[in-house]
């Protein structure tokens, strides 16, 4: 081979047998530190960002009444009266169970008001009279915090659908604690209230 001794050909293949093999070995490391830098952004990126990877849709709701720490709340949506009850420390002692749907769902902007029992007791010994099944009132007008939905689509301005809602609204919130609070109701704005006022009660 080229004028050389068998020796030194044995020495010229050894060489490049350990010339190839440290080009293999190169090449295997530079695609192994690719491959690792990759995951290694990949989980810094994890790191420094885990909300992104458990991001989830969030209302805020308005707690008030008796609750130990009335405020605005944020909760997952889907979440329940009661979820928001327990956010807003838990019920008071004089709260009463008896006023507020806890399974109801939630929406965003919502208001959630716990009634203690003294103004559960002054609704309730309001003078409204059953007969025959039908919410009568001396002056006539409907008592919104007792009246079912025929007798609400009785009232300027209101058909089923409003109606609907407004039994829905004090199923989640309770009883109505003023006419004006009607005004919570969606699809209830100024302009309807002032037509319909004169014809509602709480009492």
């Amino acid at each position: 081979m080229f004028g050389l001794s068998r020796r030194e050909q044995y020495l010229v293949l050894l060489l490049a047998v350990m010339v190839l093999i440290c080009a293999l070995s190169l090449s295997g490391n530079i695609f192994r530190s690719k491959d690792s830098d990759d995951i290694l952004l990949k989980t810094s990126s994890e790191e420094i960002y885990p909300e992104e990877n458990r991001k989830e849709n969030l209302i805020k709701v308005h707690v008030i009444g008796a609750v130990n720490r009335s405020g605005v709340y944020e909760l997952p949506e889907g979440s329940r009266v009661i979820d928001a009850v327990q956010a807003a420390g838990g019920l008071s002692e004089d709260a009463d169970l008896n006023a507020t749907n806890l399974a109801a769902p939630l929406s965003d902007g919502q208001q959630v008001r716990v009634y203690n029992l003294s103004e559960q007791s002054n609704l309730s010994n309001s003078a409204i009279k059953i007969n025959n099944g039908e919410t009568t009132i001396a002056s006539g007008k409907i008592n919104i915090n007792t009246a079912n939905k025929q007798q609400l689509e009785n009232l300027t301005g209101i058909g089923p659908a409003l109606a609907e809602r407004i039994i829905k609204y004090r199923e989640t919130n309770g009883y109505f604690r003023s006419i004006e609070e009607l005004k919570n109701v969606s699809g209830i704005g100024e302009k309807r209230f002032e037509q319909l006022k004169d014809e509602i009660t709480i009492y």
